[in-house]
């Protein structure tokens, strides 16, 4: 939750806090790496909790009608002391199975979840880091652009490669995200590098959706990758 939001407010006794009474920060890296905002973190052990949430979902799915989700920073219940590694694991299994089957037409994107808890709870799970070079460098170092750029998108591919090694035989469990596919020429990455991303993603036999404005996408990069990403010819 967001350090301002009115439930803060109004249910302190809905967060976790640690030792010295505390809220915990859900929103970090590790113990001892933080992001620069907080979001601090509900106990999802506590009934009014739960019921909160099934709220949000039904008011999500059922009255706006959205048919996807992406659940992000799934990560972050392990972040509570009072519980350990084995119950986190059980609450998120639990949060992530309740879910589905009470909404199995909702198309689910775990990210940032670790794996055993979401085995046979979501659609899709995220295994790779973000591909947006914005999360990685400050904006200041914007004047250095292009060379930030290629920068970027070499330190992007080694770890997507390692993160494919190491998990595209997930993909018998659920469709795999490999984040998304930017074949802007002014983020740094090469026509060899495109052509490896392409491979991985049509390897990996997982999600493949459109953003962006088509309207301006060139004759040429459309038959480079958005045709063969479809598989038309």
């Amino acid at each position: 939750m967001h350090p301002r939001a009115k439930i803060l407010k109004e249910h302190t006794d809905w967060f976790v806090y640690d030792k010295l009474h505390a809220l915990t920060d859900g929103l970090k890296i590790s113990n001892w790496s933080h992001f620069p905002i907080k979001r601090f973190l509900l106990d999802i052990r506590k009934v009014e909790v739960q019921k909160y949430l099934e709220n949000v979902f039904e008011s999500l799915f059922v009255e706006i009608g959205f048919e996807l989700v992406k659940l992000d920073f799934l990560y972050a219940i392990y972040f509570n002391s009072q519980m350990s590694i084995s119950e986190s694991d059980d609450q998120l299994n639990k949060f992530l199975t309740d879910l589905k089957k009470r909404y199995p037409a909702v198309y689910t994107v775990a990210c940032g979840c670790p794996l055993v808890p979401a085995i046979g709870a979501v659609d899709s799970l995220r295994i790779a880091k973000d591909s947006s070079i914005e999360l990685y460098f400050p904006r200041w170092l914007g004047f250095l652009g292009y060379f930030i750029n290629v920068i970027h998108a070499k330190i992007y591919l080694r770890a997507l490669i390692k993160n494919y090694k190491e998990r595209v035989w997930s993909k018998c469990i659920w469709n795999l995200d490999l984040d998304f596919f930017i074949f802007d020429k002014a983020r740094g990455f090469s026509k060899k590098d495109l052509s490896l991303l392409l491979r991985l993603i049509k390897e990996s036999n997982g999600n493949v959706f459109l953003g962006g404005d088509l309207t301006k996408i060139t004759d040429e990069d459309k038959k480079n990758y958005i045709y063969p990403l479809l598989n038309i010819k």
